[in-house]
């Protein structure tokens, strides 16, 4: 990414993970953990402790299982996207 100020600027991509099962969860931790271009805003394994979070304006990617326990991954993508249009432009997967 560029502007006239600078030649070349690098974004940090900001990433929360929603994932219930801790081994797929931890896998997606250290993938990211492990790119000096991303940066793990949150890890949750359901919905509703993520929501309660005030981590969304700090987020540009969520990566959601869609078979969660309590409020689905479909929900719960419906929810974000509500909640973070609020912030600003983000994008949500389900896994």
């Amino acid at each position: 990414m560029k502007n006239e100020n600078s030649k070349d600027i690098k974004s940090i991509i900001r990433i929360v993970i929603i994932e219930d099962n801790k081994f797929t969860r931890s896998g997606w931790e250290a993938v990211i953990q492990a790119n000096k271009n991303f940066s793990l805003v949150g890890s949750f394994s359901d919905c509703e402790n993520a929501f309660a979070s005030d981590i969304w304006m700090k987020t540009d990617l969520v990566l959601m299982d869609i078979g969660l326990p309590g409020i689905s991954g479909i929900e719960g993508v419906k929810y974000l996207k509500r909640k973070i249009s609020k912030y600003s432009y983000s994008n949500v997967y389900s896994l």
